[in-house]
């Protein structure tokens, strides 16, 4: 009897578990399908309003239908279906038209106009594309309605194109003689498989993160570099002998700044890219102590030790791999240019790398352009690589330990004004 008990007790949770599911199921079902009529009622009411509006601003123009007003010349003349853009889509509307009886011909509407504009249609094209969808996919990206006439892929195109093109111009021909910065991050991103984007990153005094613009070449040249730096010298951007760069240790990199600013420009290399290439010298067994050994230099508070700990990695090295120790070695004193500065302990942490432009790139140009397959041609590839600088540039905070930054500089150029005499 007890047996029978457990097995029936166990069908009965069995029954019940399914009927749950079921129920489940259904509410999921009802609650979507709820949600699409829900959508489409409220579009319906905002395209009424639409209409409304259109109908009252005919009015305005034209008076009252059936007014007897012997002083207008402009009177109501119909309706004559068309497409306006709204919601980020367009759709069929009817027309409200005005035609002035004197003169013979039909007069504009100024709020029918205003819905013709594509800018704002643009803006949202710009926007759902930027956040991850593809031209390909946007029409089934939208809610439809009724009234929808929907967008086809070439329109989506023609509309991001516009307004990529807009913060292209933007980014790159924007007055950069307002920006006051102390340190500048000068990295490349491949866009397009062919071509490598070669972009600069100002931090400003007040914490602040600025992309200054960016040059497209084949490889990160000191070519590149340098015309990079003269675009933005151009454009009114001050850099000099005191300006702090920050590279991930190219050597077309170092060899344009040093050809622009002489031997003494200040560089700071990034430890991880260092610690990289250092790992692709070592064996496997020696890849944990060199990082220890070189975060050692990194974590160092002066400059003495900084170089003390320097010694040491490069003797520990030149027993083991000489290449790995050339690669310390042409590293140099640009691994303990902060501790030379005296760089506040808080912000080194956004110099020791080059995480600060990485993170611009991922969140900016390689999420904007992920989707596209084909790349065709130069103004292609700068227009994603604007829209993605632009995007991430929209989602910057301020560095932290900002509030150091002045006082840091006011210390530092009396030091240097002592020693100049």
């Amino acid at each position: 009897m007890e047996r029978e008990a457990r097995v029936r007790r166990k069908a009965r949770r069995g029954q019940a578990q399914d009927l749950a599911e079921d129920v489940v199921v259904r509410t999921h079902g009802a609650l979507v399908e709820g949600r699409e009529r829900v959508i489409d009622c409220v579009m319906e009411i905002g395209l009424s309003g639409v209409q409304e509006v259109l109908e009252y601003a005919r009015t305005l123009v034209c008076g009252e239908p059936y007014a007897r007003d012997g002083n207008r010349d402009l009177a109501r003349w119909g309706y004559k279906a068309g497409k306006a853009y709204v919601g980020g889509r367009t759709v069929s509307l009817e027309r409200p038209r005005i035609r002035d009886v004197g003169k013979g011909h039909e007069v504009d509407l100024p709020a029918w106009k205003r819905l013709q504009d594509p800018s704002e249609f643009d803006e949202a094209v710009y926007r759902r594309i930027v956040r991850g969808i593809s031209c390909r996919d946007y029409e089934g990206a939208l809610e439809e309605t009724r009234r929808a006439m929907g967008v086809s892929r070439n329109q989506v195109d023609r509309a991001f194109i516009r307004k990529a093109t807009a913060k292209w111009k933007q980014m790159q021909e924007r007055d950069l003689s307002q920006i006051k910065a102390w340190a500048v991050v000068i990295d490349g991103i491949h866009i397009g498989g062919e071509a490598v984007g070669i972009c600069a990153l100002a931090f400003t005094e007040d914490g602040q993160k600025e992309p200054l613009g960016f040059w497209e070449g084949s490889t990160e040249s000191s070519e590149n570099v340098q015309a990079l730096l003269a675009d933005l010298e151009r454009r009114g951007f001050r850099m000099d002998a005191d300006t702090l760069f920050l590279i991930d240790g190219g050597g077309g990199l170092t060899r344009g700044l040093r050809n622009r600013f002489g031997k003494d420009v200040l560089i700071a290399r990034c430890f991880l890219h260092k610690l990289r290439n250092l790992k692709k010298y070592l064996a496997p067994r020696y890849h944990a102590e060199a990082r220890h050994r070189l975060y050692r230099i990194r974590d160092a508070v002066a400059e003495a030790q900084a170089l003390e700990e320097m010694r040491s990695m490069l003797a520990w090295l030149k027993g083991i791999n000489v290449s790995a120790h050339r690669s310390l070695e042409e590293a140099g004193s640009y691994l303990t240019t902060l501790q030379r500065l005296g760089v506040p302990e808080l912000l080194r942490k956004h110099l020791y790398t080059t995480n600060a432009v990485e993170s611009m790139f991922g969140s900016g140009p390689r999420k904007v352009s992920r989707n596209v397959r084909r790349w065709r041609n130069s103004p292609q590839r700068q227009r994603y690589l604007a829209a993605g600088l632009h995007w991430a540039w929209t989602h910057f905070r301020k560095m932290d330990g900002c509030k150091a930054i002045r006082p840091w500089l006011a210390q530092r150029e009396l030091a240097v004004k002592r020693e100049t005499g």
